[in-house]
């Protein structure tokens, strides 16, 4: 059954109202006669599916960024490349002057923006998918001025990102290279449902007329 044509063709929408009124005991002929007056609205609804699902991953944003004229990162990259810069910018910095910098919460308390090496692995040997959270290769690690060893968080979504972009713009200039947008709102229309409404006001005309 076609359903999405059933829907944008108001005249079949207004044959399957007319049809079961007559199943409620109504006069067909007071029906059609009423149906010339009747508004019938059809609106959208977004389904929770796996195709919407599907279509979320494929039109993941794509939004890359720069700051103070560098190159253009995607977000996981331009959050290590920023901290790294700051950290470079003030060498004698310690772990809890840059936790305050970039505050925990922008991820959670626990896992946090940046944590030590050390912590991190301790976490991995009771969960290993933490290995793909944080930045780890040699050259993506930061080195403070205690001798220690730090990664990067590195799973960003876009309300989290958005937290840290703000604290990236009071530091530096940053640039886009296209419109940041929550691509969820954009749903292509094959994704929704439809839904029939009769308007308050033309049914009980419709009610009083009967009785």
């Amino acid at each position: 059954m076609d359903i999405k044509r059933i829907s944008e063709d108001r005249n079949i929408l207004k044959s399957i109202f007319s049809d079961f009124l007559v199943q409620q005991g109504y006069d067909r002929v007071l029906i059609e006669e009423e149906m010339r007056n009747l508004e019938i609205v059809v609106s959208q609804k977004q389904l929770c599916s796996k195709e919407m699902e599907n279509h979320s991953a494929s039109t993941k944003d794509t939004t890359r960024f720069s700051f103070n004229g560098s190159q253009f990162y995607p977000k996981k990259r331009f959050v290590l490349a920023v901290v790294k810069q700051y950290v470079k910018e003030h060498p004698g910095i310690t772990y809890n002057e840059l936790e305050r910098v970039f505050p925990s919460g922008i991820i959670s308390k626990q896992r946090g923006v940046i944590r030590p090496l050390s912590v991190v692995q301790e976490w991995m040997k009771d969960n290993a998918d933490l290995s793909s959270r944080y930045f780890l290769e040699s050259d993506e690690l930061i080195t403070l001025n205690d001798g220690l060893q730090y990664t990067v968080y590195n799973q960003w979504g876009l309300k989290q990102f958005n937290k840290f972009l703000e604290i990236a713009q009071s530091m530096y200039i940053v640039n886009s290279d296209k419109k940041n947008n929550d691509v969820i709102d954009d749903i292509p229309e094959h994704l929704h449902k439809s839904v029939l409404q009769i308007s308050k006001e033309s049914l009980q005309s419709f009610v009083k007329k009967k009785s």
